[in-house]
């Protein structure tokens, strides 16, 4: 007897393919994988807000690791964030 890791009911297989389920249900499945892995920050801000914060702290995350980091002045370029390491110089996206 296999229970389900979610809700602890017994998992039902019809068949020997099915022995390694975790789950005895898709429902129950959703739940654990929301319960998981669910990030819970609600943002109260404007979503292209952001998405320029998360480009900030990805800058941020290059300049600490020693890359030059160039970023778009308008918004209607093909990256938005351009990068560079001091060693080569060539610049990368």
């Amino acid at each position: 007897m296999k229970l389900c890791i979610n809700c602890n009911k017994e998992i039902i297989s019809k068949t020997k393919h099915h022995e390694r389920k975790k789950f005895c249900s898709d429902y129950c499945s959703g739940r654990y994988y929301r319960k998981t892995n669910y990030n819970h920050t609600v943002y109260t801000i404007p979503k292209n807000t952001v998405g320029v914060v998360q480009e900030l702290i990805v800058s941020v995350d290059l300049l600490k690791k020693g890359f030059e980091v160039f970023r778009a002045g308008a918004r209607s370029c093909f990256s938005s964030v351009a990068h560079a390491r001091l060693a080569d110089g060539a610049i990368r996206q």
